[in-house]
């Protein structure tokens, strides 16, 4: 996490900013001392969105054994902590980890927000949820993904902790999608059956990219969601990449390209 003291100074030296001459005083009287509040509200806000940009929010599934670091502004003053926390929720990096396709820690951070804090978090578009695979899809997985799917899309659903306002607010943000690996995995064929443990990541995310399009099979009645459609989507970006890698790792590198040649009749 950068300074306060590094990112002034970097703003000044960019803006060409040189503090006022201090006004004469008399012996007796004593200058006051520089303070942050002390800058103009565009300065402030300009920390701010440098401090924001290099932050990196996490929502894990469990509670943590020890409390995070927050940033020295939340914990200054009121004022320092309401202006900064604007500017956080739209432009820090948001990663949401999420472990067999459990949302309800999620939905209930979602729906116990203010409804200031969950304007700015609609104009993130650095929000990612990330899924922790291990092994092929469950039937509580699928129905875990389905009650999602319906709750981003549905505009009847009962809200589970807050008011029908945030619930509201909370599926209009938008959520990129992602996915990690744990230790161990159980991919759908024996582990012994495959060369690398990458070609077992491979086999298990393609059985987790069926199971959405089966989902997207069973809203072809009506009109697809789009969180299920961009969630697809991800995780195929996600497929051809490892696809490309395998590819690459399986060619050889000093590979010779042999040509041939036809030698007209004399």
């Amino acid at each position: 996490m950068p300074s306060l003291r590094r990112v002034l100074r970097k703003i000044r030296s960019k803006h060409g900013h040189r503090s006022p001459p201090s006004p004469r005083q008399d012996e007796d009287q004593k200058p006051h001392s520089a303070s942050f509040l002390g800058l103009p509200a565009e300065l402030r806000n300009q920390v701010y969105h440098e401090l924001a940009a290099q932050t990196a929010l996490t929502l894990t599934p469990f509670r943590l054994k020890k409390a995070p670091v927050l940033n020295g502004l939340l914990l200054a003053c009121h004022q320092t902590r309401a202006e900064f926390k604007k500017v956080l929720f739209a432009n820090a990096h948001v990663t949401i980890n999420i472990h067999e396709y459990k949302f309800s820690n999620l939905i209930r951070v979602l729906e116990t927000l203010s409804e200031e804090h969950l304007s700015m978090l609609k104009l993130n578009r650095d929000i990612w949820i990330i899924f922790y695979l291990a092994h092929v899809p469950t039937r509580d997985d699928r129905r875990n993904l389905r009650g999602w799917i319906d709750y981003r899309g549905s505009r009847f659903c009962v809200p589970y902790f807050g008011s029908a306002q945030a619930q509201q607010a909370a599926r209009e943000l938008f959520f990129e999608y992602d996915v990690r690996y744990l230790d161990r995995l159980r991919p759908p064929r024996p582990p012994i059956r495959y060369l690398t443990r990458h070609d077992m990541k491979l086999d298990l995310l393609r059985s987790h990219l069926r199971m959405y399009k089966h989902l997207e099979r069973e809203d072809e009645e009506d009109a697809p969601s789009e969180e299920l459609v961009r969630l697809r989507r991800n995780v195929e970006e996600c497929v051809q990449l490892l696809e490309d890698l395998q590819l690459e790792r399986s060619t050889p590198r000093n590979m010779s390209v042999v040509t041939t040649c036809t030698l007209p009749n004399s």
